[in-house]
């Protein structure tokens, strides 16, 4: 008699036993197996109970200047045992509450589902995987882990981790330096000379922030490792009001010219605070003075690409420019097409024809969207003489000049790529 058994449990899907073993075939969460048993008889489905536990921090709000680790207890409530596997091993996920719903910053949520396995087994000429590598939880019983917390950000997380191969538990908590700092605008650009904050005072005494941009430490993300960046030129004086009140929130500009242009890439940007409050002050001086850290993203305000192009006849020849918003603010680009030779390793304005009209082009460009702009060449220049060299166009946008770099090349067709 054949019988067909599905199952949805997300890491094992079925499970079978015959006189000689038992058989359990993993799966992802997404997927679902029918298994043909032809012997009714040795039919044996294990019921697994949904896995769900009690799940409670030691203190939800974790302050790493103070302690580096997340304490919690895992209490199996059921009355039957559970399989649980370490949470803070790659079988956990965190996820960190933003504006855009909850983010994973470790780990994976699916890739977490299956309890890792060891043995592979030969059966019925195919392939059975027998897991090993989790832990039962009898009826009752509390499991206690810490979670390292000190390279999370300040915010509200949570944690997920997986019981009885499929069943997602999660922990809420919140991580929260005795100083915090976050950006005041959502994107830092490239050529941004300042670094706006928000600093949060979270103890009860006044802090004193360090924020003078040389003794400020600002790092780059590059090559799997950050790297210390040095002052170029001298800051000057620095002479800033930085002291904030208990438990208030004060707004901050770090002048950061001294660095030059900070280019695209990931940044962190770390200083000192301390206090000399010395009634609230504690016996072991742990809170009275410190190092704040905030990471930042810089990017591109837009991002261009020439659009390849291929005419007969040089008196044809467009450059056309396709220019996409990634700011969140209107971008106003105008009196475009100023066109620049490379030669050697330096770049030379082209001559205008003599009866050139003015450059005068005006495009707007909502954030988030994208628009092309366009200029015939042989309304300005005299396109004849434009060898097979390396150009670049200028489009000033929203003040600034940016380049976007093209070729010219002569053949059956004049193409600019």
């Amino acid at each position: 008699m054949t019988k067909n058994i599905i199952s949805k449990i997300a890491a094992i899907c079925a499970a079978a036993a015959i006189a000689s073993g038992t058989a359990v075939l993993p799966s992802s969460a997404a997927d679902s197996y029918s298994i043909t048993i032809t012997d009714n008889d040795s039919v044996y489905c294990p019921e697994f109970t949904d896995g769900r536990v009690d799940v409670t921090a030691d203190n939800s709000v974790v302050n790493p200047d103070e302690d580096e680790y997340l304490d919690f207890t895992v209490y199996n409530s059921s009355g039957e045992d559970v399989h649980i596997s370490s949470p803070v091993s790659e079988n956990c996920f965190v996820q960190k509450l933003t504006a855009d719903g909850w983010v994973t910053v470790y780990g994976n949520d699916l890739e977490a589902v299956p309890i890792p396995y060891d043995d592979i087994y030969e059966y019925n000429d195919g392939t059975i995987y027998y897991y090993e590598d989790d832990e039962v939880l009898p009826p009752y019983f509390a499991y206690t882990d810490s979670l390292n917390v000190s390279g999370f950000e300040d915010g509200d997380y949570r944690m997920g981790f997986y019981t009885n191969y499929y069943s997602v538990n999660y922990l809420y908590f919140t991580v929260r330096r005795s100083i915090s700092a976050v950006l005041s605008e959502s994107m830092v650009y490239t050529g941004d000379t300042s670094l706006k904050l928000n600093i949060t005072n979270n103890l009860p005494y006044e802090t004193v922030m360090n924020l003078d941009p040389e003794l400020c430490v600002i790092e780059k993300y590059s090559g799997g490792k950050w790297t210390i960046l040095q002052p170029k030129k001298s800051s000057g004086f620095y002479d800033t009001d930085t002291v904030i009140a208990p438990y208030e929130t004060e707004g901050f500009t770090v002048d950061l010219s001294c660095y030059g242009e900070l280019s695209k890439g990931e940044y962190r940007l770390s200083f000192d605070w301390n206090s000399d409050d010395v009634y609230y002050m504690p016996m072991n001086g742990s809170d009275t003075f410190g190092t704040c850290t905030v990471n930042f993203k810089v990017t591109e305000p837009m991002t261009m690409t020439i659009i390849p192009t291929s005419v007969d006849k040089a008196s044809d020849m467009k450059v056309r420019v396709k220019i996409t918003n990634n700011s969140d603010s209107k971008l106003r680009i105008y009196d475009y097409g100023k066109l620049q030779k490379k030669l050697g390793t330096k770049w030379h304005d082209v001559r205008f024809k003599s009866n050139a009209k003015e450059l005068s082009g005006y495009r707007t460009i909502s954030p988030g969207k994208t628009a092309v702009v366009e200029i015939k060449l042989d309304d300005y220049y005299n396109v004849k003489t434009l060898g097979e060299k390396k150009y670049r166009i200028e489009l000033p946008i929203n003040g600034k000049s940016y380049y976007c770099t093209f070729t010219i090349s002569h053949g059956k067709y004049y193409t600019i790529k």
